[in-house]
């Protein structure tokens, strides 16, 4: 299929108008704030710049009413990605530079593996130099994610993101004491968490029983000893060699514990669950950790918003006393075992006109005052980049998400250097084996062996199909 290019007359764009007018009074009450002070001079000629922003209301809704609030004078410009999804176009991130190219954005809102890739063409305004000649202040930012940032792109800092989703570990403290079990601590190994876990009751009916942890939808042995391992550095695939790298001494210690704690009946799985909900307090209720049966849980943002939800519909039913960790550290690093990710990155198109204008953007939607005003709505999901706001009016230790520094590894860094086809069926592949293993409790190393030559096969000859399929395209063009 041709990539269909994008028509150079599309102008998606839109300054402030009627549509978007309507709301900012509720947005300039919200930010507490009125024209006369600290906003734009009444008789300068106006500033404008373009941003790349994947639908125009959705930025209005998240950024664009606010910063138009507080700044009358300035003109935006919304580049919509949309088209390009709305077009079949076989290659979107080839696609998205063509219109790049075209429309010379001066904002780009990017996914972290386009910050990544267009970081390293060189396409993006680097942001140390505005930042010391500013003095702009990055002190209230969350520890580690300013380096996480500088991760993605060898050191340097070319975009900011005003979100980051993390998780933690919730835990209810009456199920600890009922049981005589030590809390939970900041810190603790995964070895530490499946230890506590397993000290929990196993018998009685699914539905009602107590459970040690839930560590996700579906706490399979794959995606268990996945998490533990990325969390201590640890990655089944070399992407740049594009070698499989499971029959290690360090895999092995890692899928023996998650194993053990697969055996030993006390993990929560909600694909063994089910239900219906005539009321809001049955969803509440439904949910393990809210109904009181749940010990610990590796959760988002999500469950604490549905604890708040709880609080407001439940009354004096379900869980009351609980309470939040860090998630496990790793053992050779105890500052890092956090789960910290961003999906949206801001950054400044290094050809782009207005650069001083898109930056003067970016610094307000990463600034203190945005947190604040955002923390209020708690719209958009995850959590404000200001540790200032994050926080409950019960005391909860919500430090607990962004306490440790990132993990060693993302569980999809690096998978933009493989063949499309291959992570899912190697995933698919492996969750398979590794439930046969439990099954027949076949030993872990040899079936982490079987799998790295299994999973090397598939990888080479997906790696050949996809130079076959690029031989073909070069000779039909």
């Amino acid at each position: 299929m041709q990539t269909q290019s994008i028509h150079p007359s599309y102008k998606p764009r839109r300054r402030l108008t009627v549509g978007t007018a309507f709301a900012l009074s509720a947005t300039i009450g919200l930010a507490g704030c009125s024209f006369d002070a600290g906003n734009d001079p009444p008789n300068t000629e106006p500033d404008s710049f373009k941003v790349m922003y994947y639908e125009e209301q959705s930025f209005y809704d998240q950024f664009g009413m606010l910063y138009s609030a507080l700044h009358p004078n300035v003109a935006i410009d919304v580049i919509s990605t949309n088209t390009i999804r709305q077009q079949e176009t076989e290659d979107y991130q080839q696609a998205l530079k063509q219109l790049i190219d075209e429309e010379q954005p001066d904002v780009l809102m990017l996914s972290e593996t386009q910050y990544k890739e267009m970081a390293a063409e060189g396409r993006l305004l680097e942001l140390d130099p505005l930042i010391e000649r500013d003095n702009y202040d990055l002190e209230g930012v969350v520890p580690g994610l300013i380096d996480y940032i500088r991760e993605q792109s060898d050191g340097r800092l070319f975009g900011l993101s005003p979100s980051f989703y993390s998780q933690a570990v919730f835990y209810n403290k009456d199920l600890f004491d009922n049981y005589g079990i030590p809390l939970p601590t900041d810190g603790m190994s995964w070895e530490q968490m499946l230890q506590l876990a397993q000290r929990f009751p196993t018998d009685g009916p699914e539905q009602a029983r107590v459970y040690g942890l839930k560590a996700g939808y579906n706490t399979d042995l794959f995606q268990l000893g996945m998490m533990i391992g990325m969390s201590q550095g640890l990655n089944f695939v070399d992407s740049n060699n594009r070698q499989i790298t499971l029959d290690t001494d360090s895999w092995e210690r890692t899928y023996t514990m998650a194993a053990d704690a697969i055996r030993s009946n006390t993990l929560y799985s909600e694909m063994n669950q089910s239900g219906t909900f005539n009321s809001t307090e049955d969803y509440l209720m439904h949910d393990p950790f809210i109904g009181g049966r749940l010990a610990m849980a590796v959760e988002s943002s999500y469950l604490l918003d549905q604890l708040r939800q709880a609080k407001q519909h439940l009354g004096e039913k379900g869980v009351q006393n609980w309470d939040l960790v860090t998630m496990p550290a790793d053992p050779q690093q105890p500052d890092k075992g956090g789960a910290m990710s961003v999906s949206t990155y801001f950054a400044i198109n290094r050809n782009g006109a207005n650069n001083e204008a898109a930056w003067k953007f970016i610094q307000y939607i990463h600034s203190d005052e945005y947190a604040r005003v955002k923390s209020k709505s708690r719209s958009g999901g995850g959590f404000p980049i200001r540790s200032a706001y994050i926080k409950d009016d019960d005391g909860h230790n919500l430090a607990a998400f962004y306490k440790l520094k990132p993990g060693g590894n993302s569980m999809y860094a690096g998978y933009e250097n493989l063949p499309a086809d291959f992570i899912n069926g190697f995933m698919s592949m492996a969750t398979k084996e590794l439930s046969v293993m439990i099954q027949e409790d076949a030993p872990v190393r040899a079936t982490l062996a079987s799998l790295e030559m299994q999973g090397q096969q598939m990888l080479d000859e997906a790696i050949a199909a996809e130079g076959a399929d690029e031989t073909a395209q070069a000779e039909g063009q």
